[in-house]
């Protein structure tokens, strides 16, 4: 058995599987959309970003969306606009749908690869994209599918978890690893940093980048809890060996002993970091366009 300290052993990172999350967004589907928790307040903070941005959109994508706060955020600033409402499942873009009394028009509510968006190029003025992007296994590629869909002069503003997030979680999964001498078997895609996101919509051929970050440390319950708060967001390891590591019960119970004695807080509460990121970009019109 390998020491606590000791060297990990090096792997590749494996392969993303980009149905796990559709399937994850499916089964949550139920609680949606969301008027609390950490999804609603990245909305209403992405909402909020919009007041010192001048931009009057006829057409808005709202990617992603899984709360009420975005939907409410457009139909206070811009009540005529066209929306369309963009989901990972079609069982998640039904049960968003009851939104639409928020519009005053009945917005579609679609279901997509974030990778190959079913829309014509140049067809957006906005989009808004809460805590979605990452969930296409490729942020770069991502990023230019939204380019592709504006308009010129058009706005993507987004959000996206940051390098912290959930980090106990993750320190606690490759102590275990490392305690059973097995290889590290990621669980939580690696996050970008504030740098490496206003580098990343450069890249994508963004204007006139921006990229903040917003910081808290919440505590839960139990790791129950914390694992419940991710799942029913549509949270999901997207890795497959990974999703078979977790299951044990004696794992999990071995997890939350060592969850306890790093990252507790006073009451016995397991301390959660919580770390976000918000970019925006503007798209120049494309040459000839």
């Amino acid at each position: 058995m390998s020491e606590p300290n000791a060297p990990m052993i090096p792997i590749a990172p494996p392969p993303f599987d980009r149905a796990a999350p559709r399937r994850a967004w499916s089964r949550a589907a139920r609680d949606f959309p969301f008027d609390d928790g950490p999804l609603y307040q990245t909305g209403l903070l992405l909402g909020d970003k919009l007041d010192g941005i001048k931009i009057a959109p006829r057409r808005i994508l709202n990617l992603g969306d899984r709360t009420s706060a975005t939907a409410a955020a457009i139909a206070q600033r811009w009540p005529k606009a066209q929306v369309i409402t963009l989901s990972l499942s079609q069982t998640a873009a039904r049960a968003l749908r009851p939104r639409r009394k928020l519009l005053r028009a009945a917005p579609p509510f679609v279901a997509a690869d974030l990778l190959a968006l079913p829309f014509a190029s140049n067809s957006f003025d906005l989009i808004l994209a809460n805590l979605s992007l990452h969930w296409s296994g490729d942020l770069p590629a991502a990023l230019e599918q939204c380019r592709r869909v504006l308009t010129g002069d058009g706005l993507l503003l987004f959000s996206v978890p940051g390098r912290e997030a959930f980090h106990e979680l993750a320190a606690c999964a490759r102590q275990m690893d490392q305690t059973h001498g097995h290889p590290h078997r990621p669980r939580i895609p690696q996050y970008p940093d504030v740098r490496e996101l206003g580098d990343a919509l450069a890249a994508a051929g963004f204007t006139l980048p921006v990229a903040d970050r917003e910081f808290a440390c919440v505590e839960v319950p139990t790791l129950a809890d914390l694992l419940g708060m991710l799942r029913d967001g549509g949270a999901v390891s997207p890795y497959r060996a990974a999703q078979k590591g977790l299951l044990g019960r004696g794992h999990l119970r071995a997890l939350e002993e060592l969850y306890r004695q790093r990252f507790c807080a006073a009451d016995g509460s397991l301390l959660v970091t919580l770390d976000f990121l918000f970019g925006h970009g503007w798209k120049n019109p494309d040459p000839g366009a």
